[in-house]
């Protein structure tokens, strides 16, 4: 669940700090309890804000992971005549 008071959302983010480096992290949600961090649904996982003079490093992945080429595959092949040809 959110750790947000009041947000009974499920959680799909976890937030972790250091304060020595005035950095936070926000990446896929961890499912260890023991974590030191807060869960938060995708609303406030969308809102999350860090003070002024932190950084903020958003490890979330945003889209699918592209595919992999092989050195031998038609799209990567394609790929280079076309280059070659403009």
């Amino acid at each position: 669940m959110c750790s947000r008071p009041g947000c009974a959302e499920p959680a799909i983010a976890s937030i972790t700090y250091d304060l020595s480096s005035l950095r936070a992290w926000i990446g896929g949600l961890v499912v260890d309890a023991d974590h030191p961090g807060h869960d938060l649904c995708a609303v406030h996982a969308a809102r999350f804000r860090v003070p002024t003079g932190w950084d903020l490093l958003d490890e979330r992945q945003v889209g699918p992971a592209p595919p992999s080429l092989r050195a031998d595959s038609p799209m990567l092949a394609r790929a280079f005549r076309s280059a070659r040809a403009s």
